[in-house]
């Protein structure tokens, strides 16, 4: 008895309708979308204005002209929701091939991506040339291939380099970063026969772009829409779709990239197994970045084992990539088939109320595994934006000169920025107000690395941690004083203080000798007190903080609540005319010059009896750019307290809070 494969019996003789993609009115669809009760779902736009998905499809057109509606409905129970492993028996079976694996999914993202009422907006470009690579699949099949992502069709997030297609992270600035050589991670996808099929739609610039702005937009592709329920539920980024067309069977997977929660989210949100690996098990070399500490890409797929199948594919130590490491892990481990009993997991206790993830919860406690209920803990995230925007700052020019097609003119966030202001409606029509603020943001690298390596701590007595985010990102009606004085200005310090506009006043008090600063001459009343009192001012007695040479001492203090001692014989000793300085400062200083190549303030700052226009101080022997220092001081290698009372310290424990 003769047996006629699916695909061999029910393909088409007769040339099938040509499918035309078509621009559509809009209008109806966003009037009603703006009764979401999400703001950021309220939408500007649906439909790309850049691409032409007819001239994406046209090296397909021939291939596609005799495979009809039949074709597609028979692969379906072959290819539909089907994990790696049944995709390649079907395959070695003869049930489908390579090509006709690679043309189910073709036809089914233009059978739904040209219809307006089921179009998710997913894809930004096709490989020209996946069919034929399909065919030398088919030619040269291996014999091993069950647990292996050959000759299967996946879908990379468009912010990682891949030939044959534009790179744009969804940007127009980088419509035309087209002529670049494959990220790692794809050259390591090809190696193992992987089909790069297309590049996916993504939050613009893996949303670190704008604020409140819809997740899933970017000006290259439009507005991505989730599956389950178009512009209804969000689609989750900024791997929007990758999420989407994974959940939608557009691929056998698809690659996202996550800096905080960006493979994660859009997985949740479309209901598909994403994974983001610990930093350095996947290269980003040819990845358009955000942050160099914190991305990496991941698989995202429609279950745990062609997650698993996927991972090993990507990995690979990247000597270009100074995070990546060089493991030797397999983590499909043939099957899965180690037992779950005896194994224990953690449970997130607030979860339990979801009756998904209690069944499934149950589900694991029938089959073994002891289960430990955890409530994680509230992390601190401080310095976070400051990370990403100064991160960016110096990732992104690296991308653009080593990695981007050279025809590329900008080389910066802020050239990008200028860009955009040229068709603002076109280019950035939710702003661009994230990248405005990387412009802003003048912290050093030296100073960010400081926050990367958490060396915060000897701060935390000098200066509470909120007050430190806001020197690093000080807001326009916050002031840092900049002075040069002596005993006689104290005066004018005293009132230029207590006479700001701004919120709070940072004053970092060095000495360039060596000063005792008795608590009566100088009295800083705490942030969030009311009342005058003991317990509340540093204040009174023989009780002093002494600055040791080149040494720095913090402060934050309210408007109005700095006082002066009157009695000329108590004050600061041992100082001459530039003895001390009120600014942001370090400790160990030994010259003047050693502040060079720190990183400047803005917002309300002045210099004690002369303002400048700009609101930047400029002093002659430095330069305003200092703060970055303080944070590099090791733990009791800063300003110490002394005292000529036993009882001082601990009669004005405040002090202590104030001891670095």
């Amino acid at each position: 008895m003769l047996f006629l494969h699916p695909f061999l019996l029910l393909l088409s003789k007769e040339k099938q309708p040509e499918v035309i993609f078509k621009k559509y009115d809009e209008t109806t669809a966003l009037k009603k979308q703006q009764n979401h009760k999400k703001s950021r779902m309220q939408f500007k736009l649906f439909q790309s204005k850049y691409l032409d998905m007819n001239a994406i499809f046209k090296p397909f057109e021939t291939d596609l002209e005799y495979f009809s509606e039949e074709n597609y409905t028979a692969l379906k129970p072959f290819i539909l929701e089907q994990d790696i492993p049944t995709l390649q028996k079907n395959i070695k079976a003869g049930n489908i091939s390579y090509e006709k694996l690679t043309l189910f999914y073709l036809y089914r993202i233009r059978k739904f991506e040209s219809d307006s009422t089921k179009s998710l907006n997913s894809i930004i470009s096709l490989n020209p040339n996946v069919l034929k690579e399909a065919r030398a699949r088919d030619k040269n099949k291996k014999e091993n291939t069950k647990y292996s992502i050959y000759g299967m069709p996946v879908l990379l997030k468009d912010n990682i380099n891949t030939i044959n297609m534009p790179t744009t992270a969804g940007a127009l600035v980088l419509a035309d970063n087209t002529a670049i050589k494959d990220a790692f991670i794809v050259e390591r996808l090809r190696k193992k026969g992987a089909l790069i099929l297309g590049k996916v739609n993504l939050s613009e610039w893996a949303y670190y772009f704008c604020v409140g702005c819809p997740l899933g937009y970017s000006a290259i592709g439009g507005q991505t829409l989730n599956p389950y329920n178009r512009g209804e539920f969000e689609t989750g980024g900024s791997s929007s779709g990758s999420g989407v067309a994974v959940a939608a069977n557009f691929a056998v997977a698809a690659v996202g990239t996550e800096t905080s929660g960006s493979i994660t989210s859009p997985s949740s949100l479309n209901s598909v197994v994403g994974l983001k690996p610990t930093i350095g098990v996947f290269s980003r070399t040819g990845i358009v970045p955000i942050s160099s500490t914190l991305d990496t890409p991941g698989p995202m797929t429609k279950n745990i084992i062609d997650n698993a199948i996927f991972m090993n594919a990507m990995r690979g130590f990247d000597k270009s990539d100074a995070a990546s490491k060089e493991l030797a892990v397999d983590y499909f481990k043939n099957g899965f088939k180690q037992k779950l009993k005896g194994r224990r997991l953690g449970v997130i206790k607030s979860l339990l109320t979801d009756s998904i993830y209690l069944a499934t919860v149950g589900k694991l406690k029938r089959a073994g595994a002891e289960l430990i209920e955890i409530t994680p803990p509230e992390v601190p995230l401080n310095g976070f934006l400051t990370l990403l925007n100064i991160d960016m700052k110096n990732d992104l020019p690296k991308y653009l000169a080593a990695d981007a097609d050279k025809r590329i003119e900008v080389t910066s966030v802020k050239d990008i920025v200028a860009f955009n202001l040229k068709d603002s409606l076109l280019r950035a029509p939710y702003g661009q107000q994230l990248f405005e603020g990387i412009v802003e943001d003048k912290t050093t690298l030296a100073a960010l690395e400081i926050i990367k390596t958490k060396q915060l701590d000897p701060l935390k007595q000098t200066v509470q941690v909120k007050t430190l985010n806001r020197l690093l990102n000080m807001p326009s009606n916050d002031r840092l004083t900049v002075s040069r004085v002596n005993h006689n200005s104290l005066d004018s310090i005293k009132d230029e203080i207590n006479n700001s506009e701004c919120d709070t006043v940072y004053v970092l008090l060095i000495s360039n000798h060596g000063t005792m600063m008795y608590p009566g001459s100088l009295a800083l009343r705490t942030p969030g007190s009311h009342t005058p009192g003991y317990d509340q001012w540093i204040h009174g007695g023989r009780t002093g903080l002494f600055v040791p040479q080149n040494s720095a001492i913090v402060f934050n203090i309210l408007p109005g609540h700095f006082a002066i001692g009157e009695d000329p014989n108590i004050g600061m000793r041992n100082h001459s005319s530039e003895d001390l300085i009120l600014k942001a400062i370090s400790d160990n200083i030994e010259n003047y010059e050693d502040l060079d190549n720190l990183f400047e303030i803005d917002g309300c700052l002045s210099e004690s009896g002369e303002r400048l226009n700009s609101g930047l101080t400029k002093m002659d022997h430095y330069k305003y750019n200092i703060l970055g220092e303080i944070l590099k001081t090791p733990q009791g290698k800063s300003t110490t307290m002394i005292s000529e009372s036993e009882e001082g310290p601990k009669k004005y424990g405040i002090l202590n809070k104030l001891q670095v």
